[in-house]
């Protein structure tokens, strides 16, 4: 068979692999080369035996302050993955494979419907994948029955992970326990020491340090002459260790998708002492070692203790019997065959949808834009000689959408109208509420809008004078920040749309139909932030195109003295909260500009906003960050990203009084990362975003 592996991206395959899943995928594709099938694998930069014309990225740190994890990425390098794995896709669709076997942890390919494609799951829901998986045409596969129940995902075959018996072979045993794995805290090596000292056992330490905070605070004072780390090993070398080792410390502190490491100590006769936590819990079910509760470091003490009393024999012909390769790669075979001769015929490659996104600094037409054929009875003239205009319409909810559609207004290249219930609109609009209607009847229309209330007269109002207006002037656009229904209502008046896209979770109905109609939708937040799973269908058209504000950073950069609380004209809790001595701006003490109070702030206290969060990323200011409970969750998603870039500080509760001046210290390490949420241009790339698909609509 003529076979496509593709990896995950993270991390090569090439030993001394960083953990289980870049094992598999080497041990799968070795395995499937030597049955002499053609398999070309995919995989990051650095892998062995890769097709190198689509390797994909691996996280670079060195430029940044952000702390390497296993589970984040350094700025902008989601961005350069989303375009590695969209590249990929297209070629996989114009290849000719018999299956394309997905491992990676990218949603990507789940959205191809012109594939032979089955999909291992390897670990729990990825937010991401998870949104598009139960759509999918793939066939999926899970390497343990607790990972598959965790997805939900029906018909989801369980096919365990395996061993190469001839790598793994039965050994001597020994007198030192072992741990090995990636040194991170799912992981917990650190219960493993304190375990193992508890039962005599002196322990060896073999793998990545994948965390350094957690090395340095939870590893590195607990070394000693007892406990020993020896760094990583090729899987010969490793499998060396392991055999003359007397038991093999297992310590996940989270539900382990499967652990391969219990299987390859198995494999080679030496017992396991591990907690029963997900998958590694089935593998320890029906073999001839103990399951310990998850977290019991004194039960598990007991068990490294009581591991010489444990047959070796009878361990090892458990795993050789149970997760041998051939088994494995029978399984998978099986399931190939399967999809390739089950798979309807592809589209040709002339007729096939084509994905190519956009960076959001590209003034080029943007991917997925409206685009009409010229047609001979349409008015490209506006009917009273008016030059070109787009409209624009703001939410009337707080300040920020109209201080953010006037600052992108202001970068057009022909006149726009902006249209809102706010005050300063240029057409004003009735608000669609009635006060006299306290309990308006049937506004979401049966959950397929978010507010259209039946009888509410400044709906209807508001509605009319935005088609008087687009029925005499024409506009060759409409950009929307933000209302689902204007949105609809102007593009059935035949107008293209461009509308925002707001953070948090919004996979509810309105929102999709919302962003399916639009021409290109503005995400004001940075392009390394991974694309939202409620987004991912549109992420095509989605221009990323950083932070807006309204203000004008300072040439020079003040002294900076004193606590500001920023509060905005949305509500929040600050007034049950007790604070340390501030200066606060907002409410009682509103003002225009607030560049000044920010610029010589020392460290400002501020919700999530969006409009908040950029003021403060171009006045460079200390923040610490309070998100705000919003719909959707808006402000925890923004509040995560900053956090995650190490941009501004956000607690996990509210501080105590003796907590702040620690966190403002933290903020002021923190702000010279501000320039990560882009906001030098960004107004002027929303405004191209919109010009483009206005330029295109005149075509």
């Amino acid at each position: 068979m003529r076979i496509a592996v593709i990896a995950p991206g993270r991390h090569p395959i090439a030993e001394p692999y960083a953990g289980g899943l870049e094992a598999y995928c080497g041990i799968l594709v070795n395995g499937l080369r030597a049955r002499g099938h053609e398999v070309d694998l995919y995989a990051a930069a650095g892998s062995e035996g890769h097709v190198r014309e689509f390797e994909f990225p691996i996280p670079d740190w060195r430029c940044t302050d952000a702390q390497e994890t296993d589970h984040t990425y350094p700025p902008g390098h989601c961005a350069l993955e989303d375009r590695a794995y969209a590249r990929l896709r297209a070629h996989l669709e114009s290849s000719d494979y018999d299956v394309v076997h997905n491992n990676s942890l990218h949603p990507e390919l789940l959205l191809t419907t012109a594939l032979p494609l089955v999909t291992t799951l390897h670990c729990p829901p990825v937010e991401r994948m998870a949104a598009v998986a139960p759509e999918s045409t793939s066939v999926f596969t899970a390497v343990s029955r607790s990972t598959a129940d965790s997805w939900g995902l029906p018909d989801t075959r369980v096919i365990p992970n395996a061993a190469d018996l001839r790598v793994w072979r039965e050994g001597p045993g020994g007198e030192r326990a072992i741990w090995f794995g990636r040194i991170v805290p799912e992981k917990a090596p650190h219960m493993a020491i304190d375990a193992c000292r508890l039962a005599g056992i002196p322990l060896t330490i073999v793998g990545r340090r994948a965390n350094p905070i957690y090395w340095a605070q939870e590893i590195v004072p607990r070394l000693g002459e007892d406990v020993e780390w020896i760094g990583t090993l090729n899987h010969t070398a490793l499998a060396e260790r392991v055999r003359h080792s007397r038991v093999a410390v297992i310590t996940p502190d989270w539900d382990e998708p499967f652990g391969l490491v219990s299987i390859e100590a198995m494999a080679c006769g030496i017992p396991v002492a591990a907690f029963a936590r997900g998958g590694l819990a089935d593998v320890l079910d029906h073999s001839p070692c103990p399951s310990v509760p998850a977290g019991d470091v004194q039960v598990l003490a007991r068990a490294i203790a009581d591991s010489a009393t444990v047959n070796r024999a009878e361990v090892a012909r458990y795993a050789r019997g149970t997760y041998g390769l051939d088994a494995f790669l029978d399984r998978y075979l099986a399931v190939y065959r399967d999809v390739a001769t089950t798979t309807p015929t592809r589209v040709p490659d002339h007729m096939m949808r084509r994905t190519t996104r956009t960076s959001p600094h590209m003034a080029s037409t943007p991917a997925g834009a409206h685009t009409t054929r010229p047609c001979p009875h349409r008015h490209h003239a506006h009917p009273r000689g008016d030059s070109a205009m787009i409209g624009m319409y703001a939410h009337h909810s707080g300040s920020g959408h109209l201080h953010r559609v006037r600052t992108i207004a202001h970068h057009l290249d022909e006149q726009a109208v902006i249209f809102s219930s706010a005050p300063g609109a240029d057409i004003h609009l009735p608000l669609d509420t009635d006060p006299d209607t306290p309990a308006p009847r049937d506004h979401t229309v049966n959950d397929t809008l978010h507010w259209a209330p039946l009888g509410v007269p400044g709906h209807t109002e508001r509605l009319a004078i935005i088609a008087n207006w687009i029925n005499e002037h024409r506009p060759r656009a409409f950009y929307v920040d933000c209302s689902v229904e204007v949105a609809i209502f102007v593009r059935l008046m035949g107008i293209p749309v461009i509308t925002i896209a707001m953070p948090g979770f919004r996979r509810d109905q309105p929102h999709q139909v919302g962003y399916r109609q639009a021409s290109a939708i503005i995400a004001a937040w940075p392009d390394w932030i991974p694309v939202p799973a409620h987004l991912i269908t549109h992420a095509d058209k989605l221009h990323m195109v950083g932070g807006i504000s309204r203000l004008t950073p300072a040439a020079t950069a003040p002294e900076r003295d004193g606590v500001v609380i920023l509060r905005g004209a949305g509500a929040d809790d600050f007034d049950k909260r007790t604070w340390p001595t501030a200066t606060v701006l907002g409410r009682d003490m509103l003002i225009h500009d607030p560049t000044t109070h920010l610029l010589h702030a020392s460290v400002v206290i501020a919700a999530a906003g969006q409009n908040s969060v950029a003021d403060l990323a171009v006045t460079n200011t200390p923040a610490v960050i309070l998100p705000q409970t919003r719909p959707f969750s808006e402000q925890d998603a923004t509040a995560a990203a900053l956090d995650s870039a190490r941009i501004a500080v956000v607690p996990t509760e509210f501080p105590e009084l003796r907590e702040w001046e620690g966190l403002f210290d933290q903020a002021r390490q923190r702000a010279k990362n501000w320039h990560l949420w882009q906001t030098d241009g960004a107004a002027q790339r929303a405004a191209a975003v919109i010009q483009n698909v206005a330029n295109q609509e005149s075509l």
